[in-house]
């Protein structure tokens, strides 16, 4: 399925375990559990490979200050390239 940012603010975010794919869409922001720290992703963020720590994936879909979803992971990593952030997570 090819996404397309409908936003001049949103990139592209999956998130896969080996198994299915956890979530797939146009988001403004998305805050990381990285293993150093939480990491806040926008729009034309440097590109990036980081781990991540069990925790949850905080989802804003437009620019309010509302988080519109919140998804538990275990360990993965995270891939962060030309407004596509991918996280690949081990089954939970």
């Amino acid at each position: 399925m090819v996404m397309s940012a409908n936003s001049t603010t949103q990139f592209k975010m999956v998130i896969l375990s080996p198994t299915k794919t956890l979530f797939e869409g146009d988001v403004h922001m998305a805050i990381l559990p990285g293993t150093e720290g939480e990491l806040g992703i926008l729009q034309n963020h440097t590109s990036l490979a980081v781990t991540l720590k069990a925790g949850q994936v905080k989802i804003y879909r437009n620019s309010s200050q509302q988080m519109d979803e919140e998804i538990t992971i275990p360990s993965g990593y995270a891939s962060i390239k030309e407004n596509v952030c991918q996280l690949m997570v081990a089954e939970a």
